[in-house]
């Protein structure tokens, strides 16, 4: 079957442009045209914009995904569906690593207690935390002026970073290695620990679960119309 671009817009529920985008970007296979120009998408279109539905609602906890989840699509638009699957099961042990990780960090929460106003003569200044976390002092500020974490003022006026401040910038330190963006890094420190674990990452494991099955799904059904 072929549809216009209105008509696949239509059945998708966005509007022309997205459709004339996902052309643009690589997202789709070529769209051939009818002898007065109008454009004519088939049923593998059909199919390649099911799925870069499905992976444009993946959440993308590292910068590095939206590059993975284009990948994907640009593959599939090719139809190297055996590439597109090699991606999508490396992405997925990529998640399962990450879930791992979120497991530990918050193990490493839970252990955290609640700062004691009568215990600031133990805690370290910024400079000191620098030195101790080989992490900048201005870095530090950033953290705290995004949200990732509030230390307690002493009667001077100076913040100071105890037990429970060490640890949490610890574990700051460590998800930025692994590139985690600053907003879920934010959500991560900040979570009621009874609410463990952040859904990301279980929801997107189901997710990648689906979308794996629709690329088995699409090769499948790309083969028998070139039968």
């Amino acid at each position: 079957m072929i549809y216009s671009t209105s008509q696949i817009a239509k059945r998708f529920g966005v509007h022309n442009n997205t459709i004339l985008h996902y052309e643009a970007w690589g997202y789709l296979s070529k769209v051939e045209r009818s002898q007065n120009g109008y454009r004519q998408f088939t049923e593998d279109h059909v199919n390649q914009i099911e799925l870069i539905q499905q992976i444009q609602k993946l959440d993308r906890v590292k910068p590095y995904m939206k590059f993975v989840h284009q990948s994907i699509i640009r593959q599939c638009a090719a139809f190297d569906y055996d590439e597109a699957l090699v991606s999508a099961k490396n992405y997925k042990l990529s998640l399962k690593n990450d879930q791992a990780l979120e497991d530990q960090i918050y193990t490493q929460l839970n252990q955290i207690n609640e700062v004691k106003e009568d215990d600031i003569s133990r805690y370290l200044t910024r400079c000191e935390v620098d030195k101790f976390l080989n992490v900048s002092r201005h870095v530090i500020l950033y953290w705290e002026r995004n949200g990732l974490l509030e230390a307690p003022k002493g009667k001077n006026g100076y913040r100071y970073y105890g037990t429970d401040e060490i640890r949490k910038l610890n574990i700051i330190k460590e998800l930025r290695q692994y590139h985690y963006s600053t907003s879920t890094i934010r959500d991560i420190v900040q979570k009621d620990i009874n609410d463990h674990p952040i859904s990301s990452f279980k929801d997107n494991l189901s997710a990648i679960e689906a979308i794996i099955k629709t690329i088995e799904k699409n090769q499948t059904l790309h083969c028998r119309t070139k039968v």
